[in-house]
């Protein structure tokens, strides 16, 4: 008996550490946990990644190749796509859209900071430019049939607009699903006209947005980027609305503003007229919450072992 235990335990360790350590023999690890080899092959930079990466521009891109976004977010390259499947309601619907039309609009691609679309084919991408060289890029998560590098080719943005520009003309709606269809019309223009929920607005938004006049001299710089934390600033001679390719979430703060939702999915804030500074912040109230209660908490607890110290000295006394 004691012979038969310990071959099943032995066998069993033997089982066991296999999967582990060659999880390719193991179902489901073998369709998830990759070979260190595919690790250091997956996060090797090719010339793709060297040219984004060169691109000192706050920009994002459009990969329309099938690899996998969450590879260029390893080079801290952004794509509209993100990283994750969990999207915004808003931003779903959006791309439910365009994948009904079929392609994604001009203007969408403009107030999304697209600045390059990647594709593995040759073609006229109307509002962009394919640049002459052919460039190469990994292929491993999404594509079984290749498995190294192809060619890829890059279509830069003839209209590219910055993360953060002014807004020329803002026309107020009362209904989203409006909003949303103008969006995604082939003839939006973010820069030109965006738009924004009249029920969203006080009173007195409402009176400011519809005295301001554009001023094309006005400039703004991003001083300091973080995901939680943007620091910018803007230099304007009257009031404007600042456009954030950015998309707009409950949490977001701006010193002494309001954070508007423009064309139903990003980030606008009205600025004041002269040179300022704004600070954006990630600062939501359930975290806020968590932190007084954890710090309650701490407190609490360094009172109760302050107070079974002082009981056992006494005692002892």
């Amino acid at each position: 008996f004691l012979f038969i235990l310990i071959f099943f335990i032995f066998f069993d360790y033997l089982r066991i550490n296999k999967d582990i350590i060659n999880p390719k023999y193991h179902i489901p690890h073998k369709y998830l946990v990759k070979d260190k080899s595919f690790i250091e092959e997956y996060l090797k930079e090719d010339e793709l990644i060297d040219f984004l990466s060169s691109d000192l521009d706050k920009f994002r891109v459009l990969d329309l190749t099938g690899n996998n976004a969450s590879r260029l977010a390893a080079f801290n390259i952004e794509t509209i796509m993100g990283y994750h499947p969990a999207k915004l309601s808003q931003y779903d619907n959006i791309l439910k859209i365009i994948t009904e039309k079929g392609y994604y609009p001009l203007g969408l691609l403009q107030a999304l900071n697209v600045k390059y679309i990647i594709h593995d084919k040759i073609g006229n991408i109307p509002g962009f430019s394919r640049l002459v060289s052919e460039l190469k890029l990994n292929y491993y998560p999404n594509r079984s049939n290749h498995n190294g590098y192809i060619n890829s080719y890059i279509y830069e943005n003839n209209s590219f607009l910055d993360r953060l520009f002014f807004i020329e003309n803002i026309t107020l709606l009362s209904n989203e699903d409006k909003i949303l269809e103008n969006i995604t019309s082939d003839l939006f223009d973010p820069q030109n006209n965006s738009y924004i929920n009249i029920n969203d607005l006080s009173e007195e938004q409402i009176s400011i947005i519809n005295n301001i006049e554009f001023d094309n001299k006005s400039m703004v710089e991003i001083i300091k980027w973080e995901p939680d934390k943007i620091i910018f600033k803007t230099i304007s001679d009257s009031p404007q609305i600042l456009f954030l390719s950015e998309i707009y979430y409950p949490g977001w703060t701006i010193d002494k503003k309001n954070i508007i939702k423009l064309n139903g999915l990003f980030r606008g804030i009205i600025i004041d007229e002269g040179e300022n500074e704004y600070i954006m912040e990630f600062k939501p109230k359930d975290l806020y919450l968590g932190k007084i209660i954890s710090n309650i908490v701490y407190i609490i607890l360094l009172v109760v072992i302050c107070f079974a110290i002082y009981r056992k000295k006494v005692k002892h006394v």
